[in-house]
C-alpha cells in the first residue's frame, strides 16, 4: 500500500484545492467520476479522479447510491455477486 499512499500524497501536492468549490476548502479526498458505485464490484477505470474537499465529495453520495441501485436492477437474474451488490446498495439506501 505504500505506493498508493505515495501516489495520494503526490496527487494532493499537485492538486491542493477542491475542484468543485473552487478551492474554498482544501482537497482531502479523491472523487471518482463517474462514481465507483456505478461499476460492478467497484471495478472502475483508473484515471478519473478529481481533488475534492469532504463536503463536496459527499454531496451527491446518496444520489450515486440510488443511480447504482437502479442501474443494477436489470442484473437481478445474473451472478450472485451482482445480487449481493444490489442487496448492499439497498441496505445503504435504507440507512
Amino acid at each position: 500500500m505504500r505506493g498508493n499512499a505515495e501516489r495520494r500524497a503526490r496527487f494532493f501536492r499537485e492538486n491542493p484545492d477542491c475542484c468543485f468549490c473552487g478551492g474554498v476548502r482544501p482537497a482531502v479526498e479523491e472523487d471518482h467520476i463517474p462514481s465507483r458505485t456505478l461499476f460492478t464490484n467497484r471495478h472502475w477505470p483508473e484515471g478519473y479522479v478529481f481533488p475534492a474537499c469532504e463536503r463536496c465529495n459527499r454531496a451527491t453520495s446518496r444520489e450515486e447510491l440510488l443511480v447504482a441501485f437502479v442501474a443494477r436492477m436489470r442484473e437481478r437474474n445474473e451472478a450472485s455477486a451482482s445480487i449481493q451488490e444490489i442487496d448492499k446498495y439497498f441496505a445503504d439506501i435504507a440507512r
